[in-house]
């Protein structure tokens, strides 16, 4: 017992010391603004610390803003400031993202995309054609060859721990990548990949999109225009036959789906007219296919349009006045 009492009193310095790091970190930040089409900065009591005066800025990453000057036509050079405003990395980039996980993509001259850590030195070597951001120690990249592209994953050290060897690659949604890769006739089959590379759903579907909610969008090709979308779990389950012309993700327990009106004929490829509705994740139409346009839910309502006008409708399908 009297060890255990012992170790209450550390747990608790702990902590503390936990969340004093915590509140260190929160209070370095800081946000953007605009004034003029010039961007300055406030600290998070929205006291200006930095006058606007960047033709770029975006709100702080780490304890480091993204800041850019220059035009459209001359292009931008990007680097990064402080709290206190000071350029701490030096505007001299091409192509710049925020700081994530300690380290920034930038980019030097088309197309030649690396990594930078929070003193400004390539820490990964500017060899990729694109990268996006790291997210739970792994960054998506991209190599391009003879205009063929292929993406893969790296670590934080550079190492290519996903081979670089898919045509279309996702970043990570809900610990699953949507991965694309050509068959034997060139044609790209969808499926999806964990953050080991390992393939937990095959490579065989015309067309997906991200898991959200715990559901994946998948198609099958009808046609050279046109697919029929479904849905699947993570396992690769199906959890709605593949019978809509067009599909939303899953938010807040709904899917926005769509038939084609083929009483509208075509335009541009595809139907002039669609009738929009709503799904559960069991597939039942729990909203009737009768809107003409639609959106996702978001805050428990949803916009649609039904004949010319456009309103809010709940999860019940009624109007929200």
């Amino acid at each position: 017992m009297s060890s255990i009492k012992n170790k209450i009193p550390v747990l608790i310095i702990i902590a503390f010391a936990l969340l004093g790091n915590s509140f260190k970190s929160a209070a370095q930040e800081f946000e953007s603004f605009w004034k003029n089409n010039k961007c300055g900065f406030k600290n998070l009591k929205g006291e200006v610390i930095v006058e606007p005066k960047y033709n770029v800025g975006k709100s702080s990453s780490g304890g480091l803003a993204l800041v850019g000057i220059g035009n459209y036509v001359n292009g931008y050079k990007y680097g990064f400031i402080d709290i206190s405003g000071k350029e701490v990395i030096e505007l001299k980039f091409d192509e710049a993202l925020s700081f994530s996980e300690g380290l920034a993509a930038v980019g030097l001259g088309k197309y030649k995309w690396g990594f930078i850590d929070k003193t400004g030195e390539v820490v990964i070597a500017v060899n990729y054609f694109y990268v996006y951001s790291f997210s739970n120690g792994l960054a998506l990249v991209t190599l391009r060859n003879e205009n063929k592209s292929k993406s893969g994953f790296i670590n934080k050290k550079g190492e290519i721990v996903i081979p670089i060897q898919y045509e279309e690659l996702s970043v990570f949604s809900e610990g699953l990548s949507r991965a694309g890769s050509a068959d034997k006739t060139g044609i790209i089959k969808y499926g999806f990949i964990d953050n080991t590379g390992k393939e937990i759903i095959k490579l065989k579907y015309d067309e997906s999109t991200f898991f959200s909610e715990g559901l994946a969008a998948v198609g099958f090709k009808v046609d050279a225009i046109n697919r029929k979308w479904g849905f699947i779990d993570k396992t690769g389950k199906e959890a709605v036959k593949p019978k809509y012309d067009h599909v939303g993700s899953f938010s807040e327990g709904l899917a926005l789906v769509g038939i084609n009106n083929k009483k509208g004929g075509m335009e541009y490829g595809s139907y002039k007219e669609h009738y929009w509705g709503f799904i559960d994740k069991t597939g039942k139409e729990v909203i009737p296919l009768i809107y003409s346009k639609g959106n996702e839910f978001t805050n428990g309502k949803a916009e649609v349009t039904l004949g010319g006008k456009t309103i809010f409708i709940d999860k019940l399908g009624k109007p929200i006045q």
